[in-house]
Order: C-alpha cells, then sequence, then structure tokens
C-alpha cells in the first residue's frame, strides 16, 4: 500500500491572525511558508483594490446630513462610513472591506467554505453576494473550494494501488469497489486489493498474524519502523514528516498523529506524547 505525505498545516487562521499570534507568543517561528504568504496578500490586495473601484464607481453625491455617520467593524474595531462597509444578507452581520478582504482570502488559500467572521454565525458567505467587487478568478476559485468543502461531506475512498491513488464518493458504503481509473478491484474498508477469497474480520487477522504476501509484509514493516499512522476514516497509512501532530489526510478527516483521536479545537496531547512519537522514529 503507498504511504502518504498529507498536509500537516491543518491551520485556517488568516496572514494577520498568525503574525498577531507570534507576537503575542513570543514566538520565533513563523508557521506558514512564503509561497502560501505571498498567495494571501496577493489575493487580499486583489479583493480589496476590486472592493475599492466598486465603491467609487458607485459612490452617491455627497449629502451633508449623512456623511459623518459610521459604522463600527467588529473585527479591527475601527469606525468607518457605510460605504465602506460589507453587510451579508445571509446573516446580516457587517465588516469592513478591508477585514471581509482578508477573510476570503485566507478560507480560497486553504480552499474551505467562507462563513461569516462573526463568531457563533454559522452562515455561510456565497460568492453571489460579493459578486459585485470580488475579481472574475477569485470568484472562480471561489466556486472551487465551496465544491471541495462539499465533496469533503461524503465518504471518500481512494484506490490503494501506488500506480493509481484515485479518489471516488463511495455512496453505498461497499467494501468491495472497482477503481474508475484502473479498473482494479479493492476493499474499500480496508484499504488493500480486494481479498476475495475472505472476509474483512479474515483478512485483518491474516495481517495482524504476518500471514500476508511479500510486497503487503514489506509495507507494513517500513510503516512500523517509521512509524506511520493510519488515518481512523480512510485507514490509508500517513506519515507527517514535519510539523505539529494535527493531520489532515486527503480524505478530509483531520486526526492527531499522536493519539490517533479526532482533531477538534480542544484536542491537545501532551508534550510527552509527541517526544514519544519522534523518539521510536
Amino acid at each position: 500500500m503507498a504511504a502518504e505525505s498529507s498536509s500537516n498545516h491543518g491551520s485556517s487562521l488568516s496572514v494577520d491572525d498568525i503574525y498577531y499570534s507570534a507576537l503575542h507568543e513570543h514566538q520565533s517561528v513563523f508557521p506558514i511558508s512564503d509561497e502560501i504568504f505571498a498567495e494571501e496578500l496577493q489575493l487580499q490586495e486583489s479583493i480589496a483594490s476590486s472592493f475599492t473601484s466598486t465603491i467609487m464607481s458607485n459612490k452617491p453625491s455627497p449629502n451633508p446630513e449623512s456623511s459623518g455617520s459610521k459604522t463600527l467593524c467588529t473585527i479591527c474595531t475601527d469606525t468607518k462610513s457605510a460605504s465602506e462597509m460589507f453587510t451579508s444578507t445571509g446573516c446580516s452581520h457587517t465588516f469592513c472591506a478591508d477585514c471581509i478582504s482578508k477573510h476570503i482570502a485566507a478560507k480560497l488559500v486553504d480552499s474551505l467554505a467562507v462563513k461569516c467572521p462573526e463568531p457563533k454565525c454559522a452562515a455561510v458567505l456565497k460568492p453571489e453576494m460579493c459578486d459585485s467587487f470580488v475579481p472574475k478568478e477569485v470568484l472562480e476559485r471561489w466556486g472551487d473550494a465551496l465544491l471541495k468543502a462539499m465533496l469533503l461531506k461524503w465518504k471518500m475512498v481512494y484506490c490503494p494501488f501506488k500506480d493509481c491513488s484515485a479518489g471516488m464518493v463511495d455512496e453505498e458504503d461497499r467494501e468491495a469497489v472497482e477503481c474508475p481509473k484502473c479498473w482494479r478491484m479493492f476493499c474499500a474498508k480496508c484499504g488493500v486489493g480486494w481479498h476475495a477469497d475472505m472476509n474483512c474480520t479474515e483478512f485483518q487477522r491474516l495481517l495482524k498474524n504476518g500471514g500476508v504476501d511479500r510486497e503487503e509484509e514489506m509495507t507494513m514493516k517500513l510503516a512500523d519502523e517509521r512509524k506511520w499512522k493510519r488515518c481512523p476514516h480512510c485507514k490509508i497509512l500517513v506519515e507527517k514528516i514535519l510539523g505539529c501532530l494535527h493531520i489532515t489526510c486527503r480524505c478530509g478527516s483531520e486526526f492527531c498523529y499522536s493519539c490517533g483521536g479526532k482533531w477538534n479545537d480542544r484536542h491537545a496531547c501532551p508534550p510527552s506524547a509527541y517526544e514519544r512519537t519522534v523518539n521510536r522514529r
């Protein structure tokens, strides 16, 4: 079975959020790469510039009675004129153009659905709410992010053969699956080529007792030596190359590399667990 190097950054923070956190926690290592940093800044500038252009082209004549009206942005806590604010039609929360531009850019860099930045608000911002100021190429990328978010809700399985690894939706929760790319059969539950002469329980028992073919035996030996872990959702082998214990598998499942538990905002393995993982390599 092919091992996979999964994404480890797992972060949906914006550039400004990460920078603020680094300053106040006295961290010396910036946790995102220069490429991601540059990409997010480029998206922010593109959206903000387009927003400003839209405001200027649609700006009405000055009204002395309303010129002093200001609105508070709950993200940056600055008060700005109504023309500089964005209001979500899905929930009516209002933020300034600069903050909403950064928020959209940060989510799109990680290919995540763009939720309303208001704490505890479950509303999702949609491209059509922002198509008056978001550039066309950003809207297209946004559409791709929405599609990916939708796919993550479905059960995805991946062809286990090294020369394929095609992904597909398992709508019927089957064990025996035929890959639509290489046309080979595999077991979606065990994550291996189809074991036609035995059920999954028998195969797992055989695997545990070492009665496997040479290639599988070598893979399992290598996995044990390098302390690879199995994704608790799709069961594929995952190797952590660098970064924190937060693993995001290609199936979309997020888990802790140390304990294998489901990852959430409150999950925190003690330092000793991380040290044991590293020291056993």
